[in-house]
């Protein structure tokens, strides 16, 4: 029989690998913000694949803070803006149509697109295909903004569907 995992409240004041949490740590003063990105990281991995890397989310951040701001943003960007990991290799390398291709609408080709991001053709010079949100990208990027402003979300917050 599997072992039930433990939720967060029931580890709260519990001790995990031999560390007591209630013991105070340099790391309680930012306890708001790590519960708002463990929350905003459940609210994606609720809606994406099993199989979904950072990178693929990460490119999902960077498509947003462009639209946020207003400004286009093309798939050579993402490439350039994430720059290298750790080692001197581009986050994105040869990888980066599979890190946009699942983020776009669901194609008989690519049945597990998620609808988040389309591509349009820039109106100054037609060659150019600029990335947009969706409105359920929107909807999930909103959800996502209010988690990390508030530190929560709403019981059942995770339908973005309409």
């Amino acid at each position: 029989m599997p072992r039930r995992r433990k939720s967060s409240e029931e580890l709260q004041g519990s001790v995990v690998e031999g560390i007591d949490l209630k013991a105070p740590s340099r790391l309680k003063e930012g306890a708001g913000q790590f519960m708002a990105l463990a929350k905003a990281l459940q609210i994606i991995a609720y809606e994406i694949p099993p199989r979904t890397s950072l990178r693929q989310i990460y490119a999902f951040a960077l498509i947003v803070e462009a639209n946020s701001l207003g400004k286009s943003i093309i798939i050579s960007d993402l490439k350039e803006i994430a720059g290298a990991d750790n080692t001197g290799e581009p986050i994105f390398g040869q990888s980066i149509g599979r890190s946009y291709q699942l983020l776009m609408e669901p194609t008989k080709r690519d049945p597990d697109g998620l609808g988040w991001i389309k591509l349009e053709t820039d109106e100054d010079d037609q060659r150019r295909k600029v990335i947009r949100l969706t409105e359920k990208g929107e909807a999930i990027a909103n959800q996502l903004r209010r988690t990390v402003a508030t530190g929560q979300s709403k019981d059942g917050d995770h339908d973005v569907s309409g």
